[in-house]
């Protein structure tokens, strides 16, 4: 277990580094290509970049939760059986099981690829735009080839995801991140002065999407190569578990896809559904403030709790795999740590972003400010900051029950998102198509979609740990939500109080709430002096 921690925390670090060094060289990109960019053409880009990842996530995400539920298996042998060659469950038949279960993205890609297209190119505001574009169909095509790529490369990435292999996994997407915005970049610069340069801008994004596809491909084939892996075959073979019964994919790891599959179209559409149905409801340049918000405001997202929520969903499936009195109470002090590290971010995130937010951006913008300010982006900002605090505390708590969800529980799941998903659907089109709230009603459609998703998640947790004899008392979450909310209503009170102001409107008052914050982060520390001193103290004493 220590191993599996070990790995899980060392993977966490290579993550979180690599993203940083990549979300910032991407950030200051982004920077770069705002200023020769219109509103409509960032729309486009990002909408394209979406869809390409939703196909993705709809193809690939089950399987790549399944295959970790793949059995552990003892002993070595092989046999054969008509001139074909077929494995046991042992250690190399478990980890052929891995490579076949990996082409089933490529299966389903194609049609899942069909249907969500075929529903989204009939949007009217899509018409208006990227099909107005001449060179639309060849546009389209990268996108395909880019999406083929890295379908193809799944089995390679399935064996290196269950090995806890995070240290491949970040250098190949750093450096394909990497290549997409220098490419991409390269692209939008040498045709700023062309008279088509409308077309071009989007060429180029998805131009950077499949050069971003070809250096993974190439990076995880590599790999593969490099290890010379004689004992199983990159291709899908049949494997014996028992006797004569042979499979492609192991049925048990597939219940479980099937499962899982439901409940990911669920997610994906709950969580990342919005940008699907603002296609239809907001117009190209609304979708293009979003892109702005999201991508602004997610950044911390991205960074820290993305890589936390990944890493800590893997060692919670493999640590919780054969539950023992150990890694029981080792996964509920990791997970009531991650609670009170994100109680904390969120107080700092809120009194230090929702403040600030709008002013940083302006500034970011440049000269462009002056073209966004047309629109609601700068109202919009600060509460998309709201937005994600309550989206990271979905992710860990959605992290863990993934983790030790059976089959039935999944399917609960799976019944409550599409309620949920209902509820969602409905406050959405009432928000913003009757009441006209735009992108602050698509939001408060989506804090509360999180936040039934949230506490789904904590009953589920809580009857987990009392079945295995541990107790969660409500009285003392309420009370650590209530302490830590206290500090922050104090802190912005004070901030507000010598500003004369809620949001900063000038470089003095952004100085202001730079101290304010730093001594709210001091009041922090000081509330947690002896969890971050038993901390230091285990990490002391692993280095020694």
């Amino acid at each position: 277990m220590s191993t599996l921690v070990g790995k899980s925390t060392s993977g966490a670090s290579v993550l979180i580094l690599i993203q940083f060094v990549t979300k910032l060289f991407t950030f200051v990109l982004n920077q770069l290509l705002i200023r020769y960019i219109s509103p409509e053409i960032l729309g486009i880009s990002t909408y394209l970049e979406f869809l390409v990842n939703t196909i993705l996530f709809f193809s690939r995400e089950g399987e790549r939760l399944a295959v970790q539920r793949t059995e552990q298996s003892k002993g070595l042998s092989e046999k054969r059986h008509d001139g074909s060659k077929f494995y046991d469950f042992t250690s190399e038949g478990k980890l052929q099981s891995i490579i076949n279960f990996g082409f089933l993205p490529l299966i389903i890609g194609i049609p899942i690829s069909c249907i969500i297209g075929i529903w989204q190119f009939q949007s009217v505001s899509l018409q208006k735009s990227l099909f107005a574009l001449p060179n639309c169909t060849e546009i389209l095509a990268i996108l395909a080839l880019s999406i083929l790529l890295e379908l193809l490369v799944e089995p390679i990435y399935a064996i290196n995801q269950y090995e806890l292999n995070f240290q491949l996994r970040s250098k190949s997407e750093g450096l394909a991140v990497f290549n997409r915005c220098i490419s991409t970049f390269f692209l939008i610069y040498i045709s700023k002065d062309h008279s088509q340069f409308n077309a071009k801008a989007v060429r180029a994004f998805a131009v950077g999407q499949l050069v971003y596809s070809v250096t993974l491909f190439v990076c995880y084939l590599r790999n593969f190569q490099t290890l010379k892996r004689v004992k199983y075959s990159i291709k899908p073979i049949h494997i014996s578990e028992k006797g004569d019964s042979t499979y492609y994919f192991n049925s048990k790891v597939v219940q479980v896809w099937k499962n899982l599959f439901v409940q990911m179209i669920f997610k994906q559409f709950l969580t990342e559904g919005d940008k699907l149905i603002i296609n239809y409801l907001l117009t190209i340049e609304q979708q293009a403030v979003y892109a702005v918000v999201s991508n602004y405001g997610s950044i911390i997202a991205r960074l820290l709790f993305q890589p936390i929520e990944e890493s800590m969903r893997l060692l919670f499936t493999r640590l919780l795999a054969t539950p023992s009195k150990e890694s029981i109470t080792s996964s509920f002090e990791m997970l009531k740590s991650l609670s009170i590290l994100y109680l904390n971010l969120s107080v700092l995130l809120l009194l230090a972003g929702v403040t600030n937010c709008a002013f940083l951006l302006k500034i970011l913008l440049g000269s462009k400010s002056i073209q966004w300010s047309k629109s609601n982006l700068f109202e919009v900002f600060p509460q998309y900051v709201v937005y994600i605090c309550i989206m990271a505390f979905n992710g860990i708590y959605e992290a863990f029950f993934t983790s030790i969800a059976n089959n039935k529980q999944i399917k609960n799941f799976s019944y409550f998102m599409s309620i949920s998903c209902a509820i969602v659907l409905v406050a959405v089109y009432i928000l913003i198509n009757k009441f006209s709230l735009g992108l602050t009603g698509l939001l408060i459609a989506n804090m509360v979609n999180m936040a039934l998703r949230i506490g789904y998640c904590q009953v589920q947790i809580k009857g987990y740990y009392q079945q295995h004899g541990v107790s969660i008392s409500n009285i003392s979450m309420v009370t650590s939500v209530l302490k830590y909310s206290v500090v922050g209503v104090c802190f912005e009170t004070a901030q507000v109080m010598i500003n004369k102001t809620f949001f900063t409107q000038t470089f003095r008052q952004f100085l202001t709430s730079g101290v304010i914050c730093v001594c709210c982060l001091v009041a922090l520390c000081l509330m947690e002096k002896s969890r971050i001193i038993t901390a230091l103290r285990s990490m002391k004493t692993k280095q020694d």
